[in-house]
């Protein structure tokens, strides 16, 4: 999957969290920057009973090579955690979300895993998650993953009762 816009992804993301009873929340203002002229919006923010408030801040990438874009989203959420939203929530995690499949590289695909590895780990080291949706030619197979390279991957996606959260961190599987 390759997006060629940023809305189009968060759309489908944005889709697939709600068809999974998630609730959602897009362009978000901080509470305490409503009164700006120009406030911070952040792309999304998805909400479940069992994971707390995600925030997410896409970015619209084509090539591993987007490393000024990487930071861009990271100097964004380094703004944007100290505050509060949707009337007093704190955000339990932050991601960045690169608009496009990771794994549709396939020219030195080592490489390209041991690059990916790097940004992830990197992100990690200042509590910022790293969010990947995986769209499939069956949609029942479409996952949307959070850190999954951690001991603490959020995995989200379809199963034979409905959908499944699975979050290593609090050590359940989730399904509704």
């Amino acid at each position: 999957m390759q997006e060629d816009n940023e809305e189009i992804f968060v759309n489908k993301i944005e889709k697939f969290l709600k068809e999974r009873g998630f609730k959602t929340f897009r362009e978000v203002i901080p509470d305490q920057c409503s009164s700006w002229e120009k406030p911070f919006r952040v792309d999304l923010i998805f909400y479940h009973d069992s994971l707390g408030y995600i925030a997410v801040e896409a970015k619209n990438m084509n090539t591993l090579g987007c490393g000024g874009v990487f930071a861009d989203a990271f100097e964004q959420i380094k703004k944007y955690k100290q505050y509060t939203y949707l009337k007093g929530n704190l955000i339990s995690k932050w991601c960045i979300a690169p608009a496009y499949n990771l794994f549709t590289f396939k020219e030195n695909w080592m490489d390209n895993d041991r690059t990916l590895t790097f940004i992830k780990t990197f992100f990690r080291r200042y509590d910022i998650s790293f969010l990947e949706y995986k769209e499939y030619d069956n949609p029942q197979r479409n996952r949307l993953i959070i850190d999954g390279l951690t001991p603490n991957k959020i995995m989200i996606g379809d199963s034979a009762k409905g959908y499944f959260i699975l979050n290593k961190s609090k050590g359940d599987g989730n399904e509704s």
